[in-house]
């Protein structure tokens, strides 16, 4: 049961990964869902996007933009 659980969730991870990157047109054929609307459904989370924004001092810069 577990093992079955475990290719869900990696049937479900690659939907989402391929409809981030190509869209659900083509995560639609990927998973073998004859209706866009079973694809975006079931299978494409709705991860929420968190943002994260760093402050990097000149200083810390590993390099330098001078000539």
């Amino acid at each position: 049961m577990r093992q079955q659980k475990a290719i869900h969730s990696l049937r479900k991870e690659s939907g989402l990964l391929i409809t981030l990157t190509l869209g659900i047109e083509a995560a639609c054929r990927h998973l073998g869902h004859r209706d866009i609307r079973t694809a975006s459904a079931h299978y494409v989370d709705k991860k929420k996007r968190i943002e994260v924004k760093l402050a990097i001092s000149p200083s810390a810069a590993p390099y330098s933009r001078a000539g």
